[in-house]
């Protein structure tokens, strides 16, 4: 079983199991096939779990050719859970079996596509006792994938408090409701989220009463649940607490919006410049951190297609081997049948975009002459060569967005200097 360092135990609790029978059949599920299996199933959990810090709201949609955005990618990886399952005797239904050259078979006619099959005729090819364990396994990892993706979209929801920034004023002396001469001396500025018909921002001004108290920032770090080590960070206000300030609207030339206003009690969060420009830098670098996970988590997917394209191409040419173009003598062509393997026949199951096949089906089983075998080579090496050049694709769009976190972090950078030289040019002017 994977060691995988959740964000939060409800991520954990489905991986793992809420109740003993969801524990009892995924523990069997992950630790009692060959040891390949295992291997396998430890491969994709984690590949999975990576998606948790991966932001995929807003990322390219994906396509048959280009399975790559939430929707495929869960499709894709609940195929290869499907795939684990199928490979053991303790899931798949009766009628789902191996003849005796050890070929896929499905009532009788070949699985070529699990994409074909919508997700209650996946789970159909699992037995479906009330302790087979099949059934639940599917739709748990279901439940798990579906969590994992909305954990990582939370990233994009950065900052997650509504702060404003505030700058100094000359004091000035206006009346409340409870007092005739309360002291102004800050403007906090707030967005509105709407523009002018000029296309820029508008704001709202709110002049605050001296003594409101200014909040400072403190990165956080998120545990995770596996022995307590950091598994993601985030930034947040401090030292405000409840504490209720007099503010009262004015416009952009600190005038009141409403002649003989009073000021109002409200509790709201304020910033300095210079604490304001950091919170939002910050906020941006992990909103982009969660889009480059997700830019590197496509580049590592496709990776493993391509890796497992080539380990089925191997197998493809090992068993073309077996057949000859003709007879001995010349007046058979193709006199030769040899089969698919379990890894070709699989690979296909899983990759074969919806509603076509990878290899020669002629006949409608696995064995192929050695003709069939040139179009199988064909085919997979087309899908070969489309998924390298995905790859390049994916990993230049990697590198744009590693581009653009990587200025961000050059702006913090810069921010942090020039406030470091200012502090220092102060104390000297006081020394």
């Amino acid at each position: 079983m994977a060691e995988i360092n959740f964000k939060t135990d409800t991520l954990a609790s489905l991986y793992y199991g809420a109740n003993a029978t969801e524990q009892l059949h995924l523990n069997y599920f992950r630790e009692n096939g060959t040891e390949a299996i295992q291997n396998d199933i430890i491969a994709l959990d984690q590949r999975i779990a990576n998606f948790q810090n991966a932001i995929t709201d807003g990322a390219k949609v994906g396509n048959e050719d280009f399975p790559y955005d939430a929707d495929f990618l869960k499709r894709e990886f609940m195929e290869e859970v499907l795939a684990l399952m199928l490979k053991s005797e303790n899931y798949r239904n009766p009628g789902v079996s191996y003849n005796a050259d050890g070929q896929y078979l499905l009532n009788g006619s070949v699985v070529n596509n699990f994409s074909d099959l919508t997700p209650d005729q996946q789970k159909s090819l699992l037995k479906s006792g009330p302790n087979e364990g099949g059934h639940t396994v599917y739709d748990m990892y279901s439940s798990w994938i579906d969590a994992v993706f909305a954990e990582g979209n939370k990233m994009k929801n950065n900052p997650g408090e509504s702060v404003n920034v505030v700058t100094s004023i000359s004091e000035r002396t206006l009346p409340t409701a409870n007092s005739p001469d309360v002291v102004y001396d800050r403007v906090a500025t707030q967005k509105t989220g709407q523009v002018d018909a000029n296309g820029n921002p508008i704001f709202r001004y709110f002049l605050i009463a001296k003594g409101a108290p200014i909040s400072d920032i403190n990165k956080l770090t998120v545990a995770g649940t596996l022995n307590g080590q950091a598994v993601d960070s985030t930034v947040a206000t401090t030292g405000n607490g409840n504490t209720n300030s007099i503010y009262i609207e004015v416009d952009q030339n600190l005038q009141p919006l409403v002649n003989n206003a009073y000021g109002f009690e409200y509790n709201t969060v304020n910033l300095s410049p210079s604490m304001y420009l950091y919170y939002f830098i910050e906020a941006r670098i992990r909103i982009l951190r969660g889009q480059l996970n997700m830019k590197e988590a496509v580049t590592s997917e496709i990776r493993d297609d391509l890796a497992k394209a080539n380990s089925a191409y191997a197998d493809l040419e090992a068993q073309a081997g077996k057949t000859r173009a003709q007879s001995a003598d010349g007046k058979t062509v193709n006199p030769d049948l040899s089969y698919e393997t379990q890894n070709m026949d699989f690979f296909e199951a899983t990759n074969a975009t919806k509603g076509d096949m990878l290899y020669e089906n002629n006949g409608n089983d696995d064995r192929q002459n050695y003709s069939e075998w040139g179009s199988s080579r064909s085919s997979l090496k087309a899908y070969i060569d489309r998924k390298s050049t995905q790859s390049q694709d994916a990993m230049l769009d990697y590198q744009t967005t590693l581009n653009r976190f990587n200025q961000a972090y050059e702006v913090l950078s810069k921010i942090q200097e020039k406030m470091d030289g200012l502090v220092k040019s102060q104390i000297r002017n006081v020394a």
